[in-house]
């Protein structure tokens, strides 16, 4: 766990997905 630079990507991600569900 260096930079939790692709957890962030992810987060971002997944809530663009929540947002286009709704």
């Amino acid at each position: 766990m260096t930079k939790p630079s692709s957890y962030s990507i992810m987060s971002i991600v997944i809530y663009l997905i929540y947002l286009m569900s709704k």
